[in-house]
């Protein structure tokens, strides 16, 4: 049994639709399609040939199940090589940069153990069932969103080599899960108000807003008019001018010298730190619609135009309220969750392909 549940559990929740999007984007191997080698591969009983795709000796292959295309077992249930060669290349697109891919093989296959724990689980109960109607109506809305409707969507199937009843099971399995989870979070109930107030008190700096103003600038630096003071303060005072009869922005493309300039100086939305403490002083004492100008540093004079301003300020409970109860009920679900994995676990006996043998299966897939 994993020493610790938690981090696939929280994987696997968003992947319980994961048939529905294998069906919209069948995955794709670099270099060459997965189905054809891997069908040789547990079809083929030639051990020479399991040998030469695998990379692995021949009784290396029938010891972990490369032969027979089986990476992990659930009882009696198998994880097949082609299953999990599709849930790897898709969550390989996807794996955080720092994630090595023996440890995405963990995740991965975790997340197809866990799958199969609850279909199991699931066929005990009466409560969970997912009818030919319910699976035509998501086969209907899955083909539906194909640019091509569904002579489209039935090319693309074609062309990855999948059959409308290889679809029509993984859409079967992907409803039959969300009703596994939905018995299983069943009566929970919404969370109580003391739990609400303190999620609340847990996350109150969240909703902490800092001040922002809304600015653009004119900047103009003093080296340019080096020992020529009065023409910059000539070019100041027309600057200063300009923006009382004109747009500001159509001052600044024509005399800025800072950044955005050829955008009119405009900054968008910023905090103080993000601006140089000479130009945050003026920007943050500006409230919506002032301008201020000239001010001169050591370095550079600038303008500044206020468009909009935020002032600091820290959302109420009542402001949050949708927010916290969602957070506590995903909280909840994720604790029953773990819960019912962890006895899921201790009651059916599962056996898993190690990563390095996979690994090095793969490599042998690769041009």
């Amino acid at each position: 049994m994993k020493s610790s549940l938690l981090p696939s559990i929280l994987l696997f929740l968003p992947l319980v639709g994961l048939g529905c999007n294998a069906a919209m984007n069948p995955p794709k191997v670099p270099g060459k399609t997965v189905a054809p080698t891997v069908k040789l591969l547990w079809s083929e009983p030639n051990q020479e040939i399991i040998k030469k795709e695998s990379g692995l000796s021949s009784q290396q292959g029938q010891d972990l199940g490369l032969n027979k295309g089986i990476v992990a077992t659930v009882d009696q249930n198998a994880i097949t090589l082609k299953e999990f060669d599709a849930a790897f290349y898709r969550a390989l697109k996807k794996k955080p940069w720092n994630l090595s891919e023996e440890d995405l093989y963990h995740r991965v296959l975790n997340d197809l153990v866990i799958n199969k724990l609850l279909l199991i689980y699931g066929e005990k109960l009466e409560e969970v069932e997912a009818t030919d109607f319910e699976v035509d109506m998501e086969m209907e809305r899955v083909s539906a969103q194909h640019p091509e409707g569904w002579e489209g969507y039935r090319r693309m199937l074609n062309m990855e080599s999948l059959s409308l009843l290889d679809i029509r099971e993984q859409i079967k399995e992907s409803l039959l899960l969300k009703k596994v989870q939905g018995y299983i979070f069943r009566g929970m109930g919404s969370p109580s108000p003391q739990e609400i107030k303190d999620e609340y008190e847990k996350k109150k700096s969240e909703f902490f807003t800092d001040d922002e103003r809304d600015v653009s600038l004119i900047i103009v630096f003093n080296d340019t008019y080096a020992g020529e003071k009065q023409k910059l303060d000539e070019l100041l005072e027309r600057i200063s001018k300009s923006i009382k009869e004109r747009p500001f922005d159509e001052i600044a493309k024509k005399f800025s010298e800072g950044p955005k300039a050829d955008e009119g100086g405009r900054q968008g939305w910023i905090k103080k730190e993000a601006l140089a403490p000479e130009l945050s002083k003026v920007a943050f004492n500006l409230t919506k619609g002032e301008k201020s100008g000239p001010h001169i540093t050591k370095d550079f004079s600038f303008f500044i135009s206020c468009h909009d301003a935020k002032h600091a300020s820290s959302k109420e409970m009542n402001e949050v309220q949708s927010y916290l109860e969602n957070s506590v009920q995903n909280q909840k679900r994720a604790k029953l969750m773990e819960t019912k994995i962890k006895e899921l676990y201790e009651l059916h006996h599962v056996q898993e392909l190690s990563p390095q043998d996979y690994l090095k299966y793969r490599s042998g897939l690769k041009p």
